[in-house]
């Protein structure tokens, strides 16, 4: 996309044959509920650039979605963002995020990738984590598996 785009709109990408969304821009971005729900086929969506998850679903049934990274979510990852995502194993964030009930229902996490300060408002068996995690500024990614009933660090 181009650098200079700082919207996508609800369901600007609904049920499309993307297979890959790559985004690098210095300006930031607002991403709208459902714009890339039920995109079959989307395997690797990556935003060099601070998002902005406006609304709900936006990732909703993305199938094959394997990797999402972002530079910076911007505040709150909103209930149903990647809900259904089934093959979502690897989840990179990067700076402080609050993650809302059932944004990550029905995923299969292997492992989540934290710096700084992640909230999970979570139940555990809807998403992955149930409390506060804390790591240090500048710290080395810590590798977080959910084997369906705990969370365990691997250090």
């Amino acid at each position: 996309m181009p650098e200079s785009i700082t919207r996508i709109g609800e369901k600007a990408f609904l049920a499309s044959k993307l297979s890959y969304i790559y985004h690098n821009s210095p300006y930031s971005l607002v991403i709208q509920q459902l714009a890339f729900a039920d995109c079959k086929e989307l395997k690797v969506a990556a935003f060099y650039c601070p998002i902005f998850l406006s609304g709900y679903n936006h990732f909703m049934n993305c199938c094959n979605l394997e990797k999402f990274t972002s530079e910076h979510i911007c505040e709150m990852i909103p209930a149903g963002a990647f809900a259904n995502c089934n093959k979502l194993d690897k989840f990179f964030i990067q700076k402080d995020v609050e993650v809302s009930i059932d944004a990550f229902l029905n995923t299969k996490f292997r492992r989540v990738f934290l710096d700084d300060r992640v909230v999970f408002q979570s139940k555990l068996e809807d998403t992955i984590c149930t409390e506060t995690i804390l790591c240090r500024p500048n710290s080395k990614f810590l590798d977080l598996v959910y084997d369906g009933y705990n969370v365990s660090i691997i250090r």
